[in-house]
């Protein structure tokens, strides 16, 4: 595998075109939305949206993630009539809508990866709590980003319940701001409960 060191967008963009055109990759492009004209010049053509389809065109994979305005957007540039969307729109092969928050056991398999090393009986406790919360998966991340890096300066390779409850807790002296306030009830189990 070669790795691209810099230079120029467009040698940037030949290079991802090469490892593209490998067919053994597919491309994955988050905040899609964000492929459209911004600001003053959403009426212009939408050059990255060509761009996504001249690869469809070339038999390259694509899943583009993003939020609802993806499709209000999409209206918005057919409406101007200032880019024929149809081609791009009949080479869309499936849509589907996500829920706003994963489901329990979605939330327990993207912790379980984040944290492998809990016991499932504090994974759970843990994911319930944020869950009840309304906290997301970006909260889940930065509890878990938190965990490991107490471990790691613990000379640990691998975070434990007690690094979580840390994480949790905010680390006072690198002046993290606490993932729960101190008026919330503390979501890990004692550490004899969890034996």
């Amino acid at each position: 595998m070669r790795v691209f060191l810099g230079g120029s967008p467009d040698a940037l963009q030949a290079h991802i075109e090469t490892v593209l055109a490998s067919g053994q990759k597919t491309l994955i492009l988050d905040e899609a939305q964000r492929c459209f004209p911004e600001g003053n010049y959403r009426a212009a053509r939408p050059f990255r949206l060509e761009w996504i389809h001249s690869q469809l065109n070339r038999g390259v994979p694509i899943v583009l993630v993003s939020t609802p305005q993806f499709n209000d957007l999409l209206k918005a540039i057919r409406a101007a009539k200032r880019w024929d969307a149809n081609q791009f729109v009949n080479r869309v092969r499936r849509q589907e809508d996500l829920p706003e928050q994963p489901s329990a056991s979605d939330f327990e398999l993207v912790a379980a990866s984040m944290l492998p090393s809990l016991p499932a009986a504090a994974l759970r406790r843990v994911c319930a709590t944020l869950r009840d919360l309304g906290a997301g998966l970006g909260t889940l991340r930065t509890l878990a980003v938190r965990a490991c890096c107490i471990a790691h300066q613990a000379g640990r390779k691998a975070a434990t319940v007690s690094d979580v409850r840390q994480a949790l807790g905010g680390g006072r002296e690198r002046g993290d701001r606490p993932l729960l306030s101190p008026e919330q009830p503390h979501c890990m189990p004692p550490e004899d409960g969890l034996q």
